[in-house]
């Protein structure tokens, strides 16, 4: 078929010049259903890198099936949910000195003080706002109704020595640094893993239909892909075959799907369709970061580079994950990293660094592959940079920036920690319904999906042709929403 050769490497479509020897146990379709987790990493990967559609792939799929970023769900209402965790280290927030007068801690004594939330515990070592003053738990903390209350001292110093009041004021932090007990004692303070915070997306439902006439039976395509058999090392490039006309509608169907876990407005059935079912949709991932990582700026600089992500990877890190940082712009928007960059480090060439590998390793050690140019910061923290061509549609993207003629969209950083979480899952994970993550159904009129039919049969449908059906009830998980950002050009 003109037009669908590639140079992807290890996969090479192609149109078969004889296709009697195509088996049908080899056929896309049914090599996507019977062995649904091999193949959704086999097509991630195909379509994350082919380049055929203009849209450079489908990169939420790569992101997340083709890393094995998955989660099979058996729902009745199509909600999942899961907590926020978070780590041992954190900044809690006072709220206010309930007694110990204006000097708090002096001769020993002890005074209270409330907190926001219950982190801390008997024996913490709390440290305060200037750095250098640390205050001790005695015993368990207790509620007032508005907050909670803990009994401290002064940890260290002389008899003299007291807190200063504005250290313990409305709005000052602390910090657990370590836990000390007296010998004999019988405990020490736990892990806090825990803030309480629940969230929650839904599935949507996605389908595409494709009515394929008897001609178009006989035009066949075919995929060479790497699998392995069990025990061995290297995988060996086995054929897949399909009509043209299903792996079209295969890969577009893919395409919508990606851009729903990008762009997708969540629906929880305000709207209903033409059979009066509720329409419903899960927020994508642009829909699900933290409201405070929406930043904005009318000039790219290194240190806002740098800033954001020095906060972005603290966060990963306190809320008990790891960070593996991909960012989505256009092309304006890799411009505006480049001339960033070389104002900090002149033009030392190390600048952006190609690679065609894909994604593979675990937590850290994740290598990105494949048209992506990683950074390394000043600050340790390696980024990579992928172009979406998405940012540069002019006919999605309306909304021209008055200083250069190009979408504002064009300009946008959509920050993605496709890390793990200290569960050991990813960070952004696609989620599907038991058994419903790609469901494919044929209704056979003159052909069916084996071929043409012969004499005087039966079928289905009085279509000269068949029809082949998709559908797909997936979502998206961002776990740690507060390790993801934007950055929006002023006036996005």
């Amino acid at each position: 078929m003109a037009g669908y050769s590639s140079t992807i490497s290890p996969f090479q479509l192609y149109k078969p010049k004889n296709i009697d020897g195509l088996l049908e146990s080899n056929k896309l379709t049914n090599a996507f259903l019977t062995k649904p987790v091999e193949m959704a990493g086999v097509l991630a990967y195909a379509f994350g890198t082919d380049s055929r559609s203009g849209r450079d792939g489908n990169i939420m799929n790569l992101l997340t099936e083709g890393l094995g970023h998955m989660a099979e769900v058996s729902l009745d209402n199509n909600t999942y949910r899961w907590k926020l965790y978070t780590g041992n280290q954190r900044l809690i927030e006072l709220d206010g000195q309930v007694s110990g007068g204006a000097t708090p801690g002096i001769s020993g004594t002890s005074f209270e003080v409330r907190f926001t939330e219950n982190f801390f515990e008997d024996g913490d070592n709390v440290l305060l706002d200037d750095g250098k003053t640390v205050i001790r738990q005695e015993g368990d903390s207790r509620s007032d109704g508005t907050g909670v209350i803990g009994t401290f001292s002064l940890a260290g110093g002389t008899l003299a020595d007291f807190v200063n009041p504005a250290l313990l004021a409305v709005g000052s932090r602390a910090s657990r640094e370590y836990n000390t007990q007296p010998e004999f004692s019988t405990r020490g303070s736990g892990i806090s893993l825990s803030t309480g915070i629940e969230l929650d997306n839904r599935l949507g439902i996605f389908r595409k239909t494709l009515a394929i006439t008897r001609s178009a039976q006989t035009d066949v395509m075919a995929m060479k892909i790497p699998m392995y058999k069990e025990g061995a090392k290297k995988p060996e490039l086995v054929d897949v075959w399909d009509t043209a006309a299903n792996w079209q509608l295969t890969y577009e169907m893919g395409e919508e799907v990606d851009r729903a876990m990008i762009y997708a407005k969540r629906q929880d059935g305000q709207k209903k369709g033409a059979n009066g079912k509720p329409i419903l949709v899960g927020a994508g991932f642009r829909e699900q970061i933290s409201p405070n990582n929406i930043w904005e700026t009318s000039r790219l600089t290194y240190n806002y580079i740098d800033e954001m992500f020095s906060n972005l990877s603290f966060n990963a890190s306190k809320n008990g994950g790891n960070k593996k940082f991909v960012v989505l712009t256009g092309q304006q928007g890799m411009k505006e990293v480049n001339r960033a960059l070389k104002a900090e480090y002149g033009t030392t060439p190390f600048l952006f660094t190609d690679s065609n590998k894909f994604l593979g390793g675990d937590g850290d050690d994740l290598e990105l592959k494949g048209h992506f140019s990683k950074v390394r910061l000043m600050n340790g923290i390696e980024v990579s940079w992928k172009l979406f061509p998405e940012y540069d549609n002019r006919e999605r993207n309306r909304k021209l920036d008055p200083q250069t003629g190009y979408p504002l969209e064009s300009f946008r950083q959509t920050i993605m920690n496709v890390g793990t979480m200290s569960d050991g899952k990813g960070n952004i994970q696609k989620c599907t319904k038991k058994d419903s993550g790609m469901v494919a159904w044929q209704v056979g009129g003159s052909t069916t999906a084996s071929g043409t039919r012969k004499g005087n049969t039966e079928g289905a449908s009085g279509l000269d042709g068949r029809e082949v059906h998709l559908l797909s009830e997936c979502g998206l998980r961002l776990a740690d929403p507060t390790s993801c950002a934007e950055i929006i050009r002023v006036g996005a």
